[in-house]
């Protein structure tokens, strides 16, 4: 197998914790460049990686063909022109981009360029969206009428990172943790008829919205999204009801809990859900007659992702994550921004 030559544009949280060792995890990719502009702290977990000081060293080394962009939002467009321009394959960390204007020009490049495009929608391979993907495969609750995602936290304190914080173009819970949700949902419904917010700032401290509640419409579901800073008291993180009966879960994935304390994808607890955070089905079985029992979650799969990067430039395969699904989620937040302005 000939490895794909790969570097990484940041070693913040996102590619300490997810895109390095996932990267590193896949067979076809090779992690061989990272950029650090002012420490080499990656070195002491991928000794033989370079340390590249800033990101036009990646443009100009031609034996790389991939590039993850996992830097601030208002850069993603930038520099993943950039590299397409430069003849290389690009993987976005979430949100695709600022606006759906970039996020065509994009597409549109790299269809040109007859080039990869992905974006790190990593949410699909959680247990959460997993198990809201089986319930209706296997049509557990019958016809749905409600399905409401949380995405919570107790953040009183305003962070160090400016491009989520500030008042700055991508900034605030929607773009962070709400295109997540919104790109769960148009996987398992497609697009909505309507789409209306609430978006609020709740900490004296911010400049960005740090609430959002929105509400997506289909002919017979709705659907709720909500975050908020301020929820310290854990509230359902799905609550899924249908004509047979309901569905609540609490909890999430815990592969990222998991990279952060270095457990790896070869472990054999990897990815599977804390029997605690086992969700209710509250339904009926083929005699209608009432049935309430735990649902363990499938087995996140993170990895998923990068081998399927690998095997769309590889193998000429279908991506997982298509750009054109990720502008989908991109103009769901402009709507939503729209309603409430």
């Amino acid at each position: 197998m000939k490895k794909i030559i790969t570097a990484l544009a940041s070693y913040g949280m996102s590619g300490e914790v997810f895109h390095a060792p996932l990267i590193n995890f896949c067979e076809g990719l090779e992690l061989k460049y990272i950029v650090q502009r002012s420490k080499n702290t990656a070195i002491d977990k991928y000794p033989l990686v370079t340390i590249l000081k800033n990101f036009d060293e990646i443009l100009a080394l031609p034996e790389i063909e991939l590039v993850v962009i996992n830097t601030p939002n208002q850069l993603h467009f930038q520099m993943a022109k950039d590299c397409l321009n430069a003849g290389k394959h690009v993987v976005v960390e979430k949100p695709f981009t600022v606006n759906r204007e970039e996020a065509e020009y994009l597409i549109a490049l790299a269809k040109e360029k007859n080039l990869i495009l992905s974006v790190f929608h990593n949410k699909r391979l959680e247990n959460d969206f997993l198990i809201i993907e089986e319930i209706l495969r296997e049509n557990l609750l019958g016809e749905i009428v409600d399905l409401e995602l949380h995405y919570d936290r107790f953040r009183t304190h305003i962070t160090a990172k400016k491009w989520k914080e500030d008042d700055l173009p991508g900034a605030g819970t929607l773009y962070d943790l709400g295109v997540h949700l919104i790109d769960m949902v148009l996987q398992l419904f497609g697009s909505p008829m309507a789409v209306t917010a609430d978006l609020r700032i709740l900490r004296k401290e911010a400049s960005s919205y740090d609430y959002f509640n929105v509400r997506l419409d289909y002919p017979n579901t709705r659907v709720i999204l909500r975050s908020s800073t301020l929820v310290r008291e854990p509230v359902p993180s799905i609550q899924l009801l249908g004509y047979k009966g309901s569905f609540v879960k609490y909890g999430t994935d815990p592969q990222e809990t998991q990279l952060k304390e270095g457990i790896l994808p070869v472990d054999e607890n990897y990815g599977i859900e804390n029997p605690l955070w086992n969700g209710i089905l509250h339904t009926v079985n083929e005699l209608n007659e009432p049935v309430r029992l735990k649902l363990q979650s499938p087995q996140g799969q993170y990895p998923k992702f990068y081998d399927n990067i690998y095997s769309a430039i590889a193998e000429n395969k279908e991506l997982l994550v298509k750009p054109e699904e990720a502008l989908e989620a991109i103009k769901i937040i402009e709507i939503a921004m729209k309603s409430f302005d």
